[in-house]
């Protein structure tokens, strides 16, 4: 495992590999979906329907992983990706439609982001824009405070922990 202060965060899952939790890649600690492009719950998309635009609606992935539709069943979408969804949408208005025209545009998602706690000026959660690593997290926490015990030999006890 890398050096606290030098290494990408250090959270590691169960496969050893930083930012990853049984084989795949963490959206907190990495900035990357997981698995790659995949739709989760809460996501936004935006369903258009070029020749019925009656049906043209913004849809939000819920707890349960389905999407209620305007005049149709709801759907599965978490997990699929936005060509998985626009069939599965295309398929649930096959029944009140003659051969629906649909496109499907991811509209917003949940930010990656990071959280920072202890003595640092801004603790809380940060949005995580690339790769960040310990001392940057806490750069951009604004800092140590003047109580933080940052010079005490704190990475031995990190590794005790592990």
């Amino acid at each position: 495992m890398p050096d606290a202060l030098n290494g990408a965060v250090p959270w590691a899952g169960a496969t050893g590999n930083l930012g990853a939790m049984d084989g795949a890649l963490s959206l907190g600690l990495t900035g990357r979906r997981c698995p790659f492009d995949r739709l989760q719950t809460s996501d936004t998309v935006e369903v258009n329907f070029p020749f019925a635009p009656e049906f043209n609606q913004s849809i939000t992935i819920q707890p349960d992983g389905f999407a209620a539709l305007k005049g149709a069943d709801s759907v599965l979408a978490v997990g699929k990706t936005l060509a998985e969804l626009s069939d599965a949408v295309d398929l649930a208005y096959s029944k009140i439609l003659r051969e629906p025209q649909v496109r499907v545009t991811l509209k917003d998602f949940d930010k990656p982001y990071f959280i920072v706690s202890g003595e640092v000026t801004r603790p809380g959660k940060h949005e995580l824009r690339s790769e960040t690593k310990v001392i940057e997290a806490v750069a951009i926490a604004g800092g140590f405070t003047s109580q933080a015990r940052h010079s005490e030999p704190w990475r031995r006890r990190w590794r005790e922990h592990d």
